[in-house]
């Protein structure tokens, strides 16, 4: 596995560049944001965005949903969704 610096520089070479992004349940809708609005200001628009897809999708996640979430206590698609809706649940 490539370190940091080699990621970094390989990169950079093709024009992109590695953004520190925090840690705290928005993350992978910070990041999203990031690249299709410039911005981590609209994670909460991305966050319910995928949300409703999810929701209005449950042949495609439901099974999938419940076996991966089960030991957080997720019984069905309806409660992960309920608790992805919450700003700082975790993707």
């Amino acid at each position: 596995m490539p370190n940091t610096q080699t990621l970094q520089t390989t990169m950079h070479q093709k024009g992109y560049h590695l953004l520190s992004i925090q840690p705290n349940g928005n993350c992978m809708f910070n990041a999203f944001s990031r690249v299709y609005f410039g911005s981590p200001r609209m994670h909460r628009n991305v966050r319910l965005r995928a949300v409703n897809y999810i929701e209005s999708h449950p042949d495609v996640f439901a099974e999938r949903i419940v076996l991966d979430w089960k030991n957080e206590g997720i019984r069905n698609l309806q409660d992960y969704c309920s608790w992805m809706r919450k700003n700082g649940s975790w993707g």
